[in-house]
């Protein structure tokens, strides 16, 4: 269940605070104002990429400190406000980032869920992560991300300190440093070994650092206000205008990265809790049995789709057969009808022979018969072909048949294997999702359809977004009206389908 709303409570009022004071201020009006309107958007990017092409090494930056002296500023200003009101004006400012959401008076709980959803949705979007993660597992991505960006511009802060700024940079650190129990600065010197033991030495030994992990720690250890997060983070918020992102999304993405990090609660369900999950032990074995079981299940797939090329080719063959069979009836009719008519002129032949007829009768008699001859052995020799024709495709129908009755006797015996293996571990699956999910009811053929479509892994994910849901107040904070779509780990999305608190299906999309 991820509440983001409710972990406000484990935010210190400071943090508070700042979440506030960033929100009102890091915007682009600001962000203009500082740079004299010579900045907007992306602009910086493109104007220091022109200058370094031409040979000027002199890059233009947004003027981070206005924006940071307004941040801190707020945060001075909202130090007399007590935390119940302070907590008011953060969800109001939440509220506004998210699309219109109707409050539901009567339950708060499923209020701040269905906010949180969208927050989160609007966080992940900045980093493209899969929109079918689940939602905890979309706060693990966005801390993740944002962290990394952020450490990244404290070490550039770091590193481009003047001499001045260096000083009063370490004089921050000193001060931090010195208000550590022995424990921690053991564990700061442990960790940077800095060449000297104070403010100016850490500052020193992060540099040489080329990744971030040695300066995540320390500020585990001193804490953030040993570091002018502020700035750092103002200017993370910008750079993302690059990609074309707002603002307010990644006020959405600094929130969720705050409140991943203020509590030591992980928002999603260990791996190993999941009913899907198998130890180390005995996953040898259940991969080789799942290994075989996928193999039969293929096996039936690529049987049933030759038994149904086999069905349509014996309905094609059929309908050649019905189309040939058709024709040559009527050919048949039409040799007969001429050979009725060449007998009729036979039944007369006496009277033309003896020359009972004129001369003209006689002529137009014989071109009749001529005639009519010529036709009947045309409609003879069609008759023949048409019935050789009749003949192949008799036999090749009946060839059809023969193999498409195999393929379906094929397709049976295989499908009676699987069904056996499926039942069972539909078996398996519904006693494991009953019993854990014990808040929900499943139509039986979820199960069925479950172990069919999915493997354990895909399963396993699949699981981890069910436990959401099935923590959650309402079902809306995972899915939408009906339907929740899971991330499965791979590019296949599960589809699951409910009524309330009733699963009735899943399948894929």
């Amino acid at each position: 269940m991820a509440d983001i709303i409710s972990e406000m409570d484990n935010m210190t009022d400071d943090e508070i605070r700042m979440q506030i004071a960033l929100i009102d201020n890091v915007n682009i009006p600001n962000a203009v104002k500082e740079t004299g309107h010579r900045l907007i958007n992306v602009l910086a990017d493109v104007a220091n990429a022109f200058t370094e092409s031409i040979g000027i090494k002199n890059s233009i930056d947004y003027e981070i400190k206005k924006v940071s002296d307004l941040v801190r500023d707020d945060t001075l200003k909202y130090k007399a406000v007590d935390r119940t009101q302070l907590k008011k004006m953060l969800w109001d400012r939440l509220c506004l980032m998210t699309p219109a959401i109707p409050k539901d008076e009567d339950n708060q709980k499923r209020t701040f869920e269905i906010v949180s959803k969208s927050i989160i949705d609007e966080a992940a979007s900045v980093y493209m992560i899969n929109k079918f993660m689940s939602p905890a597992h979309k706060i693990e991505e966005i801390s993740i991300r944002y962290n990394n960006a952020f450490l990244s511009n404290i070490m550039s802060q770091l590193r481009n300190l003047d001499a001045l700024q260096k000083k009063e940079y370490a004089e921050q650190i000193g001060r931090r440093l010195g208000m550590a129990s022995m424990d921690v600065k053991r564990q700061v010197q442990k960790t940077l070994m800095p060449e000297k033991f104070n403010g100016e030495g850490i500052i020193d030994a992060l540099k040489k650092q080329r990744s971030t992990a040695k300066l995540e720690a320390v500020i585990k250890l001193l804490g953030f206000e040993a570091f002018k997060t502020p700035e750092a983070e103002i200017k993370t918020f910008y750079q993302a205008l690059k990609s074309m992102t707002r603002i307010s999304k990644m006020q959405a993405v600094r929130y969720v990265w705050k409140i991943s990090r203020s509590g030591d609660r992980k928002f999603y369900a260990p791996v190993d809790l999941m009913p899907s999950y198998i130890p180390a032990d005995e996953k040898a074995a259940a991969d080789e049995a799942e290994k075989e079981y996928m193999l039969m299940c293929q096996q039936v797939d690529k049987a049933g789709k030759e038994l149904d090329r086999c069905i349509k080719d014996e309905e094609n063959k059929l309908s050649r057969l019905n189309d040939i069979t058709e024709k040559y009836e009527a050919a048949t009719s039409k040799y007969d009808e001429i050979q009725g008519e060449f007998q009729k002129l036979e039944d007369v032949k006496d009277d033309y022979i003896k020359n009972r007829k004129t001369e003209d009768e006689s002529k137009r008699y014989y071109a009749d018969v001529n005639e009519t001859k010529r036709e009947l052995d045309r409609n003879r020799e069609d008759c023949e072909k048409k019935k050789k024709k009749l003949h192949d495709i008799e036999r090749e129908y009946e060839e059809s048949k023969r193999k498409t009755e195999e393929k379906r006797e094929n397709a049976s015996n295989l499908e009676n294997i699987v069904k056996e293996q499926t039942l069972s571990r539909a078996k398996a699956l519904k006693l494991k999702w009953c019993a854990f999910f014990f808040k929900f009811t499943f139509e039986d053929e979820v199960f069925e359809s479950a172990v069919r479509q999915f493997n354990r892994e895909e399963l396993r994910n699949i699981e981890e977004t069910l436990k959401e849901a099935h923590d959650s107040a309402t079902m809306l904070a995972v899915g939408d009206e009906g339907q929740i779509k899971a991330y499965t780990g791979g590019k296949r999305t599960a589809v699951i389908s409910y009524e309330e608190h009733r699963i009735t299906g899943i399948g894929c999309m």
